[in-house]
């Protein structure tokens, strides 16, 4: 197993942004139907969540390339900086990083390829882009090794 720590800043988020995601949750919740004490513990955990910006968003998995990614970027608007993936094996080991040069809305993966939405920098547009993400073979022998290790030491098998 391998552990490694990152050197992140942190980032408030303003009380604008956040006093925003509350009143959008507030009325997606008022017309969901479920009970006030639910409502409030939900508001609650997004109050919480939302004290500090995250700088990753969602897991996203591609079950056809056996890959999955989460982004990073600076946590504002749209994104800014560059957009950087982390790519996973579907069991979770650490595969490799892949720098995008501009900032992303959101992406998806489909057959080993990256569909991201970004803003063209000439016509300020929002552009769907595609990138191919082949890694060799060897990278995911190496990740099912990095698992049977971990789990023989885990379990002390030898």
């Amino acid at each position: 197993m391998r552990e490694t720590r990152i050197g992140l800043p942190v980032e408030p988020t303003s009380d604008t942004e956040r006093d925003f995601a509350l009143a959008e949750m507030r009325s997606e919740l008022a017309t969901s139907g479920f009970p006030p004490e639910f409502q409030q513990q939900q508001l609650i955990v997004i109050e919480e969540e939302y004290l500090v910006k995250c700088r990753f968003g969602p897991l996203r998995v591609d079950p056809t390339s056996r890959l999955a990614a989460i982004l990073e970027q600076n946590p504002d608007e749209f994104g800014s900086g560059n957009a950087t993936l982390h790519l996973l094996s579907q069991d979770g080991v650490y595969l490799a990083k892949a720098v995008f040069p501009n900032p992303w809305r959101d992406f998806t993966l489909d057959d080993g390829v990256v569909y991201a939405l970004t803003r063209d920098s000439t016509t300020d547009l929002i552009t769907l882009r595609a990138y191919r993400i082949d890694l060799p073979d060897s990278v995911f022998t190496d990740a099912a090794e990095v698992l049977e290790e971990a789990r023989r030491s885990a379990t002390g098998d030898r």
